[in-house]
């Protein structure tokens, strides 16, 4: 068991990552892996918590010992460094700054305190997904949460709450993630419109938001923490900065089900997250208002003009119509073998907006604590990794 007199905070935190394609064809297997475990320790020695923040940035770099060796220009030998890391030497400053620079982290990095646990995290995911991707995933995300509960113990923020707002209870069959969907709708107050900003809503809902670099494999991931300083869990979703605004999306909305819908041995998890993405993103009735209430055929203008109606992609918004009925399966097959065969790979007419779906509270509290004197410019700088210069800027 820890020794409690080295757990100044405790953060536990569970991640579940989902499988790259969560369009609604295919099956997503589920595979749970034992995490490597990463412990920062108020307190501890100073080896010891040197040696876990290089690994910790190592990881989250994708580097090896060796190619964190020849980053540095050999200054120390790979060996070296797994020292460093298991807390049996000690750097000399030119090597720690030779490091810094070589993992893309500012000093600061190595020598704050903090006293987080990465415990397990489930992945949904391809099969091709190394172990390598996954460390990366787990440093990259365990990174950003302590950055982002750092600022909010610098205002004095617990954050919203995360308030389930359906009852938790298993789904049985896939037409029920449609009425689930609807539920949430009511409760957030949505009524039936298309949602502007799945990101923005997230974060009002108590949830946090991360659009960081992911492996291309990976959609999207969800986070549980649990900190002694907070009566209740800190929820975070995370979504591939890589992926276009439309993935994004269905991945924000998919990820949601996962935080409400419970496994039930009659269906698929994964299947019912997504049915709950499409319907989440695309209400049956207003969609029958647009399309009117008879089936038919689709011509490609018009499912061009949907799809940025509801901000999804094109394979999603088709797989929907087929879903409610406005568009018949036969059809569906055969435009997934013919004229969308290509739109899994390639978005057609993709939106293009660079601030659309990009997560904004991280960022107004860093500037919020350096406008209340909570924080210094330099400290908010280093957590949102940009030029101090830039930031006094835009102050």
């Amino acid at each position: 068991m820890r020794d409690r007199r080295h757990a100044a905070t405790s953060l536990l935190i569970s991640c579940t990552l989902s499988r790259g394609d969560i369009t609604g064809v295919g099956n997503a297997r589920l595979n749970v892996y034992k995490l490597s475990r990463y412990r920062l320790f108020v307190n501890m020695n100073p080896e010891t918590m040197l040696g876990e923040r290089i690994r910790l940035a190592r990881k989250k770099s994708g580097l090896s010992l060796r190619a964190l060796a020849e980053a540095v220009d050999h200054k120390v030998s790979a060996q070296a460094i797994g020292k460093y890391e298991n807390g049996k030497m000690m750097p000399g400053s030119e090597v720690l700054l030779a490091l810094s620079k070589a993992l893309g982290e500012p000093v600061d990095f190595f020598t704050s305190t903090s006293d987080a646990e990465l415990l397990k995290v489930d992945f949904r995911k391809r099969s091709t997904t190394s172990v390598k991707e996954r460390e990366q995933v787990e440093a990259t995300v365990l990174d950003r949460v302590e950055r982002y509960l750092e600022v909010e113990r610098a205002l004095e923020l617990n954050g919203v709450a995360w308030n389930r707002p359906v009852a938790a209870r298993p789904v049985m069959s896939l037409e029920h993630a449609d009425l689930v969907a609807d539920q949430v709708r009511k409760a957030w107050k949505l009524g039936t419109d298309p949602i502007l900003d799945m990101t923005e809503l997230l974060e009002e809902q108590g949830l946090k938001v991360f659009v960081i670099p992911l492996p291309d494999k990976v959609a999207g991931l969800t986070c549980q923490v649990t900190s002694s300083a907070r009566q209740a869990p800190v929820l975070a979703i995370a979504v591939n900065e890589s992926h276009n605004v439309e993935r994004r999306r269905l991945t924000l909305a998919h990820e949601l089900a996962h935080l409400i819908v419970e496994e039930s041995a009659d269906v698929d998890i994964e299947k019912v997250a997504t049915r709950f993405a499409g319907a989440f993103l695309m209400p049956t009735d207003h969609l029958w208002e647009r399309v009117g209430r008879q089936q038919r055929r689709f011509n490609r203008q018009e499912l061009m003009e949907l799809k940025r109606v509801y901000r999804v992609s094109a394979i999603a918004l088709i797989v929907r119509l087929a879903q409610i009925g406005a568009l018949d399966q036969s059809t569906l097959n055969y435009m997934l073998r013919s004229t969308a065969k290509t739109w899994r790979t390639q978005e057609p007419e993709s939106i293009e907006d660079e601030s659309a779906e990009r997560a904004r509270r991280f960022r107004r509290l860093c500037y919020r604590a350096v406008g209340e004197d909570r924080m210094s410019a330099s400290r908010a700088a280093e957590l949102l990794r940009m030029p101090l210069a830039e930031l006094r800027q835009s102050l």
